[in-house]
């Protein structure tokens, strides 16, 4: 009898546990996101790229004319134009200038969005009590992919919200279930990889034996997906096809995309919830098959896209955001299983580590650049600039010669251009400013070219180490400035880098 009454005792505990846990995760989550829309310089390397695209639309320039990758600054938007036009409108609308605030506010709107569909799915489709439907947003939330990449300004957080609206539309009935091509059509159009969220709802449908649904619906999404092509491609006189489809096929660099699925799954939360999608396929219910089946494809999907070049924790954003349901039903469906709480605490505990560490070091990097960042406008302004982050350079107006050394890079190995201009510019000294994300004397540098690389260094000395992940050269020629240069490598960069 004693025994008896313990282990409800003991699992209610355990309950009480995991999510104290878990949402603890989630304020740290909530206050990572806070931080980033608090510091208005880049988060992340690509939001350069597409702030400067936004800038550009906002002033009229063609997202994916042929001849803005044939010259400087060699740029090439490399995504669908759903998220440029939405962010070239809030910059527009809100009047913010060169700002990484509008584009980041409308990632912030996508974030929410993407919770309220969670939440219907979870009351009404998985049909959750109201604290374990709260729950599965707080799990959502309080995963470290999805605090550091909700609210930048980059596409992923509206292709991932497009596609679980989409998802969840096509779970209801009548005519709401209509509009779900259209969203997930839009999450195609945003980022050409969101296709786990239909693959989910045509197979979903064909395992229920509803072929004709599953059927009418694939053809909807071909048909909708075939004439935004066609207009793209009007539009742009092909070059939509040749900036998103040929340029980003990228080669593949197993080793780092291993390095980065092991950082994915460091807080256990993403492999338990697989774990627990596997098992309910088997022996779930019905209504947990189909966000089961999506989270399995969205994360077989990270894990191929993770393996190329210049892939990162970014594409696991919709299995971090799509767990949380899944996490949730099981744990509302097991809440007296003593184990499957103590895993889940387990897992929770570790997450919490990893989203208070994320915190603590987005936090601080973002103060460091905060520090450095007036001194570098002040070093490039009217300045002839080669970068590795051009935000700086488009606020004070400097000259960029190229908008991401990396596209430049894979536009030569494509022989799409020929980069003797740019090296020759090089060799006589006339770019004032060139600003790396690594030192070339020391690292590796797969954003530069070899022959890019040589050439900065025979022509070039460092000046300045902001922080670990920009380093300012200038000519030879120039005079060293003991006030504002540092030629030699601050003790605590070169002690980062040994250990």
């Amino acid at each position: 009898m004693i025994a008896a009454v313990a282990q409800p005792k003991a699992a209610m505990w355990l309950r009480v546990a995991v999510w104290t846990t878990l949402g603890l995760a989630a304020l740290c989550g909530i206050a990572a996101c806070i931080d980033v829309l608090a510091h208005d310089i880049p988060s992340d390397p690509v939001e350069p790229t597409i702030l400067a695209a936004q800038v550009g639309l906002s002033h009229g320039v063609p997202l994916y004319a042929s001849s803005s990758w044939q010259a400087p600054p060699y740029q090439v938007n490399l995504y669908g134009p759903v998220f440029y036009y939405l962010g070239a409108w809030a910059l527009r609308g809100l009047g913010q200038g060169v700002s990484f605030l509008p584009g980041r506010l409308v990632s912030l709107c996508a974030l929410m969005a993407c919770l309220a569909a969670l939440w219907r799915f979870s009351r009404h489709h998985l049909q959750l009590p109201r604290a374990y439907a709260a729950g599965a947003l707080v799990l959502s939330m309080g995963y470290p992919v999805v605090s550091m990449h909700a609210v930048l300004n980059r596409v992923d957080m509206v292709a991932v919200a497009l596609a679980i609206c989409g998802f969840v539309l096509a779970q209801e009935r009548g005519k709401k279930s209509w509009f779900s091509p259209v969203l997930l059509v839009l999450a195609l159009y945003t980022k050409p990889t969101a296709i786990a969220a239909p693959a989910a709802v045509f197979m979903t449908r064909l395992w229920r034996n509803q072929r004709r649904a599953a059927m009418a619906f694939a053809v909807s999404c071909v048909a909708l997906a075939a004439i935004a092509l066609a207009g793209l491609w009007l539009q742009s006189d092909g070059g939509f096809v040749t900036a998103v489809f040929v340029f980003n096929r990228n080669h593949l660099h197993v080793q780092g995309g291993l390095d980065r699925i092991q950082l994915a799954a460091a807080a256990l939360t993403l492999p338990l919830a697989c774990a627990l999608a596997l098992s309910s396929l088997a022996n779930g219910k019905e209504m947990e098959r189909p966000v089961s089946v999506y989270l399995l494809l969205a994360t077989c999907v990270a894990f191929l896209v993770v393996l190329n070049v210049g892939a990162y924790l970014n594409v696991f954003l919709e299995s971090g955001m799509i767990m949380g349901p899944v996490l949730s039903s099981v744990l509302f469906r097991q809440r007296r299983n003593v184990e499957i709480h103590c895993v889940a605490l387990a897992a929770g505990a570790i997450t919490l580590v990893a989203s208070a560490r994320g915190l603590q070091d987005g936090h601080r990097d973002r103060e460091e650049r905060m520090g450095w960042e007036p001194e570098l406008r002040r070093i490039m302004t009217g300045k002839r600039v080669l970068t590795v982050d051009c935000s700086p350079a488009l606020r004070v107006g400097a000259e960029l010669m190229v908008i991401e050394p990396y596209i430049f890079t894979r536009l030569v190995e494509s022989h799409r251009i020929d980069p003797d201009a740019v090296l020759a510019m090089i060799r006589e000294e006339k770019v004032d400013v060139i600003a790396t994300g690594t030192d070339l004397e020391r690292g590796t540098a797969p954003a530069w070219s070899p022959a890019m690389r040589e050439t900065i260094l025979a022509h070039y000395r460092l000046r300045r180490a902001m922080g670990n992940d920009l380093f300012l050269y200038q000519p030879r020629h120039v005079e060293p400035n003991p006030s504002t240069d540092d030629p030699t490598r601050p003790a605590r960069i070169a002690g980062s880098e040994s250990e």
